[in-house]
């Protein structure tokens, strides 16, 4: 198939993984990605706004999710690709060193949002698995979804939560405060 995304809501549009509810949780499962992604920045950019900045979120996220998966390697010998690890922090990279240049409204920004979703999507699926992606804050954003559901989108509760996240992993000296700054400047 060929992905057409309207938004840049999430990095779903190029993942070999989908997001399945299941009861009152969700699981990641293997799905056949795009052939092709078709982008147009005009549409992205004047999408609205939220769902970009959602976008966005949940690829700065990708900072934790890394974490957590280079954790799993150490604490229960779990797969770990460097290459699929190193492409989903230089995604996240990417957007918090250029969070004040995002804007609604601009082809630019809608073509740095998507290159981003799309770097992600490639990232998960070199993986194998969701984990370049998606670690403990998407987690949080599960049971969030549980407790207090469409109170918020899924890219903001899980950008909220990789400060928390980042927080726990790498305490004071941590890139939490970066985090929390590039999410602030998308607001």
């Amino acid at each position: 198939f060929v992905s057409v995304p309207t938004v840049a809501s999430h990095d779903g549009i190029v993942s070999g993984r989908s997001s399945i509810p299941e009861g009152d949780t969700r699981h990641s499962v293997a799905a056949d990605p795009p052939l092709a992604v078709v982008a147009d920045t005009t549409l992205l950019a004047e999408a609205p706004w939220r769902l970009t900045t959602a976008g966005c979120a949940d690829i700065i996220s990708n900072y934790t999710a890394v974490k957590d998966w280079r954790l799993a390697r150490r604490l229960r010998n779990v797969e770990y690709s460097e290459y699929a690890g190193a492409l989903s922090e230089m995604t996240a990279e990417l957007l918090v060193e250029n969070a004040d240049m995002i804007r609604p409204g601009l082809e630019e920004s809608a073509w740095v949002v998507v290159k981003a979703l799309v770097s992600s999507g490639v990232a998960m699926s070199i993986a194998g698995s969701s984990r370049p992606a998606s670690g403990a804050e998407h987690l949080i954003s599960h049971q969030l979804d549980r407790i207090a559901p469409g109170k918020a989108l899924h890219g903001h509760q899980v950008g909220v939560a990789s400060i928390m996240t980042e927080y726990l992993h790498s305490g004071e000296n941590g890139r939490w405060a970066a985090i929390r700054d590039a999410l602030a400047e998308l607001d």
